[in-house]
């Protein structure tokens, strides 16, 4: 995990910040495997920027408190999968 990128990638496993940096995220591997020209017309159809740097701040000012993350089912989804990465996780 990297708090400053907008998204990461290690072979064929990627993932992003959040629903924005999907979308970059998205645009990157068009870009990757389609060519610039692929991914910049996607954004323009997107409204979007074809490219963004990330290095940004979240912002989240502080972290949301332990009670209430324990509640969030996408919060017990992450710890599942940082637990053991080689478990499928069937109950999806």
């Amino acid at each position: 995990m990297d708090p400053n990128v907008l998204f990461v990638g290690d072979g064929a496993v990627w993932t992003s910040a959040g629903v924005a940096a999907g979308i970059d995220l998205c645009l990157h591997l068009v870009r990757h495997d389609h060519g610039a020209a692929a991914a910049a017309e996607i954004a323009r159809t997107m409204v979007t920027a074809p490219f963004r740097t990330g290095g940004q701040a979240q912002f989240i000012t502080r972290p949301i408190p332990a009670a209430i993350a324990a509640r969030d089912d996408k919060t017990a989804l992450s710890h599942q999968a940082v637990i053991d990465l080689t478990t499928p996780l069937l109950w999806l």
